[in-house]
């Protein structure tokens, strides 16, 4: 039978992100660590540029990949790793993107209202802050602080609505 590290690297390489998220619902708090650290190495390996082709640059990692990898950080991380730069909201999450959905972003809400990251509004707000252009969907938003994931913020609101 697969350690629990063995299953999560199987399912970052080869899955969707429909098997990460009842693996993620059902980790025990034992392996969080465990599978924290693991994030942290494929995320390395997958993130690294390389050339693909002559003259032809991109990472390693997969669409899917990385929308795996952005749902376990959701999970496992702690504040001090959510607040890192390397904890980057996936791209579908953005309003310019709304109209775009591979379901991640069911998948995101399905994480956040069953495992209550208590960092979530503080990871938001500085995402808007160091993320240029980048802003949250305001359907999404509402819905995060209709849920109580987040509290109401007028800076996060405010350029959620630019973005609409």
């Amino acid at each position: 039978m697969p350690t629990t590290i063995e299953t999560f690297e199987h399912i970052i390489r080869h899955e969707s992100t429909q098997e990460m998220v009842p693996f993620l619902l059902a980790l025990e708090k034992k392996d969080v660590v465990a599978v924290r650290e693991k994030l942290k190495s494929l995320k390395k390996e997958l993130e690294r540029f390389v050339e693909k082709a002559p003259n032809t640059w991109g990472s390693l990692g997969t669409p899917t990949q990385f929308a795996n990898m952005f749902l376990t950080g959701l999970a496992v991380f702690s504040r001090r790793d959510a607040l890192s730069e390397s904890f980057r909201p996936h791209w579908e999450l953005n309003a310019g993107n709304w109209n775009y959905s591979s379901g991640v972003r069911e998948c995101f809400l399905l994480i956040t209202q069953a495992l209550r990251p208590d960092w979530l509004g503080d990871w938001l707000q500085h995402t808007h802050d160091k993320a240029g252009r980048w802003a949250i969907n305001y359907a999404l938003l509402r819905v995060l602080e209709e849920e109580q994931l987040i509290t109401y913020s007028p800076s996060l609101a405010g350029r959620a609505v630019v973005q609409v």
